[in-house]
């Protein structure tokens, strides 16, 4: 037998007890002690803002203390006229950097780094030189609902 019909609050209950991340209820206080170790100037992501759990938590948690710098990542940043995860990102930092366009006073343009040429990383081994060190940070996708959203598609 087929549930009857349920209310948006109803929905929104059922799904946030599906998608709820387990860190939110069991992992709570071990990363509020763990956060409060940690003291930076300031936080500098492109994707974090949207993935990374910790990295979240702890710009909210220094939210008054700490500026919080985001990167444009993709995601027709710009050129949308709505862009939900652009709006996000946006509102929840002190400076927004993108790929060289300016919309307001919080847009700062920087220019998009050179590719790397793998024959120098290849040819010299990791470490042995100051010009071949890489630092690779891995986004990973989270199992769980992280967005809901609507988004414009075709011309706007």
């Amino acid at each position: 037998m087929r549930p009857g019909p349920v209310s948006f609050v109803q929905a929104c209950q059922r799904l946030s007890r599906v998608h709820l991340p387990l860190v939110f209820l069991e992992g709570f206080a071990p990363m509020l002690q763990a956060t409060k170790s940690i003291h930076v100037s300031s936080l500098f992501t492109s994707i974090s803002m949207d993935y990374n759990l910790p990295f979240k938590f702890l710009a909210a948690y220094s939210h008054d203390a700490t500026p919080v710098f985001v990167h444009q990542h993709g995601g027709n940043y710009g050129t949308d006229r709505f862009c939900q995860i652009e709006d996000y990102d946006r509102s929840v930092s002190n400076n927004f950097f993108t790929w060289g366009w300016v919309e307001d006073e919080t847009t700062l343009p920087l220019s998009v780094p050179p590719r790397l040429l793998s024959w120098r990383v290849a040819s010299s081994g990791f470490g042995s030189n100051d010009n071949t060190r890489i630092l690779i940070t891995c986004a990973n996708q989270a199992p769980f609902l992280i967005r809901f959203a609507c988004y414009e598609l075709g011309s706007q």
